[in-house]
């Protein structure tokens, strides 16, 4: 397991010692613009004050860019990155409604429109990845390809050693039925099948059945 942490700039929220300086050196104060233009929260490109709402706002860039490919904020020059923070939407995100709901409302405008607290923000998300219903993810379809074409070439040669049986040399290879409501779930079953057919095809001395 591996985590990667990035405390990002600093803010002193509660009052500070005079006795020690190190808590009042570089310290991001209201009216200063310090960070990284594509990934600041509109507050934080105008200089005003920022709290827990601006870093999910920059949480909502990260996670837009991570399902675009793209980011989410851009231009020529830091001062035009900076004034599409504030001024500009980004491109329509293509992914599933609930995840793209999630993200607009981390990048809303206003602090006061975005999730309120990390927390918030978690269980939403949980919420949206365990939905009743909810589609099978492509990754976990994709585990089930693999395993059932193992287990139907482990079949296929445990068949054709076992004793007193005839050798087989013929195997149909029946649709899966994904009970899902995803619009997409007959495509990725076809798609499954086509290469249990694929995989089956190679092995030797087997007529596979489509």
């Amino acid at each position: 397991m591996v985590k990667l942490l990035d405390f990002g700039l600093a803010k002193q929220t509660g009052p500070t010692s005079t006795d020690d300086h190190t808590q009042t050196i570089g310290l991001t104060n209201a009216g200063m613009i310090i960070g990284t233009p594509a990934y600041m929260s509109p507050e934080q490109a105008e200089g005003k004050s920022a709290d827990e709402r601006s870093d999910i706002f920059s949480f909502g860039v990260v996670f837009y860019e991570m399902l675009a490919g793209r980011r989410a904020f851009t231009g020529g020059s830091a001062a035009a990155i900076l004034g599409a923070v504030v001024h500009k939407e980004p491109e329509p995100l293509e992914a599933p409604p609930a995840l793209v709901a999630i993200v607009r409302k981390c990048l809303a405008k206003s602090p006061d429109a975005r999730f309120q607290t990390a927390k918030e923000l978690r269980q939403t998300l949980e919420a949206a990845s365990t939905k009743a219903n909810s589609p099978l993810n492509r990754r976990t379809l994709a585990a089930i390809a693999g395993l059932l074409v193992v287990a139907g070439g482990a079949l296929f040669f445990s068949l054709r050693t076992r004793r007193g049986q005839g050798e087989i040399s013929s195997i149909a290879v029946l649709p899966l039925d994904i009970k899902s409501t995803d619009p997409d779930a007959e495509y990725i079953s076809d798609g499954i099948t086509e290469s249990i057919n694929n995989s089956l095809t190679g092995l030797p001395g087997l007529k596979v059945v489509p």
